[in-house]
């Protein structure tokens, strides 16, 4: 039998509440904007790393919705699930328990470009990356040129801190720790080299599975038009290598 598809089984055929786990520095301002931009209010959750009972993690899930509603101004007999979502909040993971809570999203980007993010957020003053004593003066390592951090110095100074023992595995290690290995804390993954498409699938299958997705709002129906437009442009593509071939026969 696959075990994946026997563990996938085991979850509640419809799951309306809409979890977002936010892993840093992978595409999650932009989906965070969709996201409130068709749901009405957002639960930000600060979760604990220990493990949770099905029915104690559902209750809290459940606690926190009552309590946003209770403090709407919206008549809270209006809203259920389907208007709110969780925002699981940087680094504090999700697990396969949670997804018994509602459908989750994640996000992934590939790992060199996500080094490059972090590093550029970090000599912006931002945060992130978990502080290590294998590399007590790895700040030197940052870039210094703003705003775009591209010039022959910060180039060497990000080659340099990329290599530095604090660094090295870290996208990997908060990937993990995010969704797991494997990533069974989440239920599907958005792929920042491919964001538009991903994150389209993604709200298909929240929706093919009982949530709730506003597709005239604008962000999302830009998902939708890109689609569109790029199965148009692969269908002109196809019928113009298809005369070219013909003329070439001819």
């Amino acid at each position: 039998m696959n075990d994946k598809k026997e563990v996938v089984n085991r979850l509640p055929a419809s799951r309306p509440l809409l979890l977002f786990n936010h892993n840093a520095k992978a595409g999650g301002s932009s989906i965070l904007n969709l996201l409130r931009e068709f749901k009405s209010c957002e639960i930000k959750v600060k979760r604990n790393d220990g493990p949770i009972e099905d029915d104690l993690l559902l209750k809290k899930y459940n606690n926190l919705l009552l309590q946003k509603l209770q403090k709407s101004d919206t008549n809270s007999s209006v809203i259920d699930s389907q208007d709110c979502f969780v925002h699981i909040k940087e680094n504090k993971g999700s697990t396969f328990d949670d997804r018994y809570a509602g459908f989750i999203i994640g996000s992934i980007r590939e790992p060199c470009s996500h080094f490059l993010s972090w590093w550029s957020w970090k000599s912006d003053g931002g945060s992130g990356l978990y502080p290590s004593r294998k590399s007590p003066n790895i700040t030197k390592f940052l870039g210094k040129d703003a705003p775009y951090y591209n010039s022959t110095r910060d180039i060497q100074r990000f080659r340099k801190w990329i290599k530095q023992p604090g660094i090295r595995g870290q996208v990997e290690y908060h990937f993990r720790h995010n969704y797991g290995a494997p990533p069974v804390g989440a239920d599907c993954l958005v792929i920042v080299e491919d964001f538009s498409n991903s994150l389209l699938h993604c709200l298909q299958m929240y929706e093919q599975q009982g949530g709730f997705v506003n597709w005239d709002s604008p962000l999302v129906a830009g998902l939708v038009h890109n689609k569109e437009e790029e199965e148009k442009s692969a269908h002109r593509r196809k019928v113009e290598e298809k005369q070219e071939r013909n003329g070439t026969d001819d």
